[in-house]
């Protein structure tokens, strides 16, 4: 894989987590449709970032993003850039198993409850929120997620 394809990686996985829980939360009232979406989401950010092990921790590379196609400037950086080293690869790789397994399990744990979308949704965006602020270069120190 060339650098331009897997430096998206990053953004994409938190990205795919927000969408996922968007998607619950409008089409929610549907337990195959809510299941379906919130595996797929889950799914899919960890094999994104499953996919940067080779080239951060095994080639050491440090994937910088910058968001909003913002470079450094003459050394100087002004704008949110989300980076990723070997340590919030690892941290990012262990919360996003905790989420997998613990949303898999629930689907059927949770088929008693009535409010589903408000279980889902929050369950979705969580990793997404605590895998983005753990990034060192990343300027956002807490991101929060709520459901109407």
């Amino acid at each position: 894989m060339t650098e331009a394809l897997y430096s998206h990686f990053p953004i994409l996985a938190i990205m795919s987590l927000f969408a996922g829980a968007f998607l619950v939360a409008v089409f929610g009232r549907f337990r195959a449709v809510r299941n379906g979406i919130a595996a797929v989401s889950v799914t899919a950010s960890f094999c994104l970032m499953a996919a940067l092990i080779k080239p951060v921790m095994i080639d050491g590379e440090i994937i910088t993003y910058w968001m909003g196609n913002w470079e450094p400037v003459s050394g100087y950086a002004i704008g949110i850039a989300l980076e990723v080293d070997a340590l919030s690869l690892f941290f990012g790789l262990l919360v996003s198993v905790a989420v997998a397994l613990s949303g898999f399990y629930s689907f059927r744990y949770m088929t008693q409850d009535d409010s589903l979308p408000g279980y889902f949704t929050p369950i979705s965006c969580w990793p997404a929120a605590s895998w983005a602020s753990s990034s060192p270069a990343t300027s956002l120190t807490s991101m929060s997620c709520s459901r109407s």
